[in-house]
């Protein structure tokens, strides 16, 4: 349900006048030109006293000589004021640093990869970690068994595919 007659519109409905666009800007230009535009505009609509900067300078240095302040100044901040806020301040701080001091750190709250990742940053190699320990606890350390089967074993090696890399190392 298409108008077939919208569709083949060749023009546009708009036309002007013949070489109108040629003589556009000579008409616009003398039109400016014109002493009718001049003769509307001949002031520029501001007006300043006469002498007026003459007598500026003197006035301001005038009113600024005999401006003195008649209201009295009231601080915000005084002495007792600023004690108490010190003072509130200082006991909420003595509060929450004798609760931290309450709880003591330990090993269990450390993660294992806090650990590890502190070895690993400061370079620490196993005999650093040797030298802090005692005989007892190193004997402890090496006595650990391990329960490897033959079975896992074998599992690994077929699961890792790069023998020769494990052969050469």
């Amino acid at each position: 349900m298409t108008n077939t007659k919208l569709q083949n519109i060749k023009s546009t409905g708009f036309k002007i006048p013949d070489q109108y666009l040629d003589a556009l800007d000579d008409e616009v230009i003398s039109k400016l030109k014109t002493e009718v535009l001049q003769d509307k505009v001949n002031a520029s609509g501001y007006k300043v006293p006469d002498d007026y900067f003459g007598t500026l300078e003197a006035s301001v240095l005038d009113k600024i000589a005999n401006d003195t302040p008649n209201s009295k100044v009231i601080s915000l901040v005084n002495k007792r004021t600023l004690l108490y806020v010190s003072s509130i301040a200082a006991a909420v701080l003595l509060v929450f640093s004798l609760n931290s001091l309450k709880t003591k750190p330990s090993f269990k709250d450390l993660a294992t990869n806090t650990v590890e990742d502190y070895i690993l940053d400061e370079g620490i190699n196993a005999y650093d970690i040797a030298s802090l320990l005692s005989e007892e606890q190193l004997e402890g350390a090496i006595s650990i068994e391990h329960d490897i089967d033959a079975n896992h074993i074998e599992a690994y090696l077929l699961e890792n595919e790069d023998l020769t890399g494990l052969i050469i190392d």
